[in-house]
């Protein structure tokens, strides 16, 4: 059998130049004669500009070898490379380390190099490598950054913040090119998301109350987080008519190196442990005053970080209120919750009761109990000029060495009406005492803040209970005051008006005197250069003396200006409205207003 012929396409020399010639002959059908074809040569910039897009497309491929190894936010240009690492969520409380890398080209050496780091809200910086060179630890400075010079900055610290929340670290590298005399600036940044809270809290106690007796709740804390969590504030329920004592001394769950302190703010929380559980009693009254069926009691863990304050964890616990069969209600000054007092000032006490049931209540006694600043076992209180009618026994006791306890009862002996109360009936009980006012005195108080409450034992259906009233906070202000004196008219027929402020006890800030000359008057201003600033208004006649800050060197404040009347008024009286002096107590916090009676037209 013949071997199998294999076929193949040919083409002639013929047919391949016939399809050249109709790709390159022009319309005439002639070809072109490439012994004479000459390169054109395009302009410079052109070329310089080609040249360029090269240059750019290397860089980036180099740059982009640079983020493959080093991956993480970044920023660069032909300058520098900047890259910031750190973890894109972090459990709330736990390590985190954020890296920050940087490389200057190959052609660039970096002056005055800078790098500026602005921390998350909640970070909490524990090292750097290298060492910062500002307390912050968030500068670095460099005299130079080499060509090449890589370099990397690490930082360690524990980040806090709110369950989800997402935070930066934004970074700045500022430096002057070689070749420049101007700041340039690199930005990057890198953001992290806080996970969920690290705390699991509960509430155990009875989910009915009755309005004016005390109930114990227990609050439960535990730490499900793999790190050690410490500076946390408890912040207490604060809803009005609502009072919450910490039982701390009956605290469990606490292990070595742990505490709770109370404070101003609520419960210093100190080393709360991975898998700790502490349970912290509270024994908490509502008044007859609180006003919610449904009272929300709403505890939170917070972290203050800097100036700026995150919620750990936070928990309500709904309580159905009842109203008691006798029920109670404390005023001070007209306040049932806060009053302010200054030295030589009253409390004026009321304490109205009732029975809200459909049987009589017998042999009720009430007892008022007044926890105070105490110095050398004596209340800041002047007992011994307490007002009240009955002659009802009083006690003293002294609870530490800053707080001295005062209470005074009464019972069928003092008020004859406490003996049998009928259903629907109500009284009223009222009382006064003094805060002492001697200068010298008060210098051996530290303590500025009291607390009355009011307890009751009544007997009905053959059960005796006990019934407690609203707390009220008492805050005691400096001993501040103001004068007010005008001096009868000079030669020229000028008067001359000569305000005071007295104060010895608290330091005052935002202090401010005002008042309005009335009738016709020529402003002659200030006799001599006052603390402050002194300004009048033509127009309204209003006065104005602007001090400010007045700490307790500054000893007395006195003004003195002058004016003229230049015409009477006969139906005029007065020659000023009254006298306001506005203040801040530095040490309370709270805002001091005193009046000054008019002064009349001489």
């Amino acid at each position: 059998m013949p071997p199998k012929q294999k076929n193949h396409t040919v083409r002639s020399s013929n047919h391949i130049e016939e399809k050249l010639s109709s790709i390159y002959q022009d319309e005439r059908g002639t070809l072109p004669n490439l012994r004479q074809i000459t390169r054109k040569r395009y302009p410079l910039f052109i070329r310089a500009f080609v040249g360029l897009i090269t240059l750019v497309a290397l860089a980036a491929i180099g740059a982009g070898v640079f983020f493959y190894f080093f991956p993480g936010s970044s920023s660069a240009t032909g300058d520098v490379v900047v890259i910031a690492e750190g973890p894109e969520q972090a459990a709330i409380g736990s390590p985190v380390t954020y890296t920050i890398r940087y490389r200057p080209n190959n052609k660039t050496t970096l002056q005055k190099a800078r790098l500026q780091l602005h921390y998350p809200n909640g970070f909490m910086v524990s090292s750097t490598v290298p060492k910062a060179s500002n307390a912050a630890e968030s500068l670095w400075e460099w005299e130079a950054l080499e060509k090449k010079q890589e370099g990397v900055v690490t930082v360690q610290g524990t980040l806090f913040g709110n369950p989800g929340q997402e935070q930066s670290l934004r970074v700045f590298l500022t430096y002057e090119p070689n070749q420049f005399q101007t700041e340039f600036q690199q930005v990057t940044s890198v953001n992290t998301k806080t996970l969920a809270s690290p705390l699991q809290m509960s509430v155990e106690g009875p989910e009915h109350a009755t309005r004016g007796k005390e109930n114990i709740y227990t609050l439960v804390i535990t730490n499900i987080h793999e790190e050690i969590l410490d500076g946390l504030t408890l912040k207490l329920p604060a809803a009005d008519n609502v009072d919450v004592r910490a039982v701390v001394n009956k605290a469990e769950g606490l292990e070595k190196d742990a505490s709770i302190i109370e404070t101003a703010h609520g419960l210093a929380l100190s080393a709360l442990k991975p898998t700790a559980q502490w349970r912290i009693p509270f024994a908490i009254t509502f008044g007859e005053a609180a006003q919610l069926e449904k009272q929300p009691l709403h505890f939170a863990i917070q972290k203050d970080v800097r100036d700026n304050t995150f919620i750990l964890g936070e928990h309500d616990y709904i309580i159905t209120l009842e109203h008691n069969e006798f029920s109670m209600q404390l005023l001070i000054n007209g306040k049932t919750e806060e009053a302010q007092v200054q030295p030589g000032e009253f409390l004026n006490v009321s304490i109205f009761y009732k029975n809200n049931g459909t049987q009589e209540v017998t042999n009720a006694d009430i007892a008022a109990v007044l926890d105070a600043p105490s110095a050398n076992n004596k209340s800041i209180f002047d007992w011994a000029a307490l007002v009240e009618l009955t002659e009802a026994p009083v006690r003293g006791e002294q609870i530490n060495g800053d707080t001295r306890r005062g209470s005074i009862t009464w019972n069928k002996s003092e008020i004859k009406d406490l003996a049998y109360i009928e259903a629907g009936e109500n009284g009223v009980i009222t009382f006064q005492l003094p805060v002492k006012n001697d200068s010298e005195i008060l210098d051996s108080y530290d303590g500025f803040q009291a607390e009355m409450r009011t307890t009751a034992h009544v007997k009905t259906n053959n059960e005796t209970l006990t019934i407690n009233s609203n707390p009220v906070r008492i805050y005691l202000n400096s001993d501040t005051s103001l004068g007010a004196e005008l001096s009868p008219k000079d030669a020229d027929d000028n008067y001359a008006m000569t305000w005071t402020i007295e104060n010895t006890w608290h330091p005052l800030k935002d202090v401010n005197v005002s008042t309005k000359l009335f009738g016709d008057i020529e402003w002659l201003g200030a006799a001599s250069s006052p603390a402050g600033s002194l300004s009048f208004n033509e127009k309204t006649g209003a006065v104005d003396w602007t001090i400010g800050d007045a700490p307790l060197e500054a000893g007395t404040l006195s003004l003195t200006f002058k004016f003229k009347i230049k015409s009477s008024n006969p139906t005029q009286t007065a020659l000023t409205s009254k006298l306001l002096l506005n203040a801040r107590d530095t040490i309370t916090g709270k805002d001091i207003a005193l009046e000054h009676i008019e002064i009349p037209l001489p």
